[in-house]
């Protein structure tokens, strides 16, 4: 994939010194494929990883030591949170695997795969789903990967923070700010 990258931005660069133009509309030129392929090997790489690396559970975790696919992944979709809207965000995290109802989506979920959210939820902006999390047991670090549910009708305030395994209760609203601890539901005693 980065080949086709590297091969589309020298055919660019060939093409846009080829043709007479002023040099501020040549590297205008350059950096449009340039980015355009960036996109489209950041698309490419989210579908290759539709599918999660791991499944849900506990694992071990070794700084340094994840599966290659982990970081490509990672990477593919921090690209992605920083290059396409919310509208388009919402679209790829659909193609991506997350169950995701008719939203309006401001957020950003880590592993889409993992995601369950309502119809007509509103996810606030600056909010993170995050279907993993790395913490701190017994002395060492372990990687959790759990869903997350997020039920219909719920609101989620800017900049809250749900964790793995959290569930949010149809028609609730969590605060700004606030955080969903792990495996809990919210609002908790209803």
């Amino acid at each position: 994939m980065v080949g086709i990258a590297i091969l589309v931005v020298s055919a660019a660069s060939v093409t846009a010194c080829a043709i007479t133009i002023s040099p501020l509309l040549r590297y205008s030129l350059i950096l449009a494929v340039v980015l355009l392929a960036w996109v489209c090997v950041v698309l490419a790489m989210c579908l290759v990883y539709r599918k999660s690396v791991l499944p849900p559970g506990d694992y071990m975790y070794v700084f340094g030591r994840e599966p290659a696919l982990w970081h490509r992944k990672m990477g593919a979709l921090w690209i992605l949170e920083k290059m396409v809207t919310r509208r388009g965000r919402l679209r790829v995290y659909r193609k991506l695997g997350a169950d995701i109802g008719p939203i309006v989506l401001a957020g950003y979920i880590t592993d889409p795969e993992l995601a369950q959210i309502g119809r007509s939820a509103v996810v606030g902006g600056g909010s993170r789903v995050l279907t993993h999390a790395i913490e701190a047991r017994n002395g060492a670090l372990r990687l959790v990967l759990d869903h997350v549910e997020i039920g219909e009708g719920a609101v989620i305030g800017s900049n809250a923070v749900l964790l793995p395994g959290s569930k949010v209760r149809p028609g609730s609203t969590v605060p700004a700010c606030h955080v969903v601890p792990k495996g809990r539901m919210f609002p908790e005693g209803i």
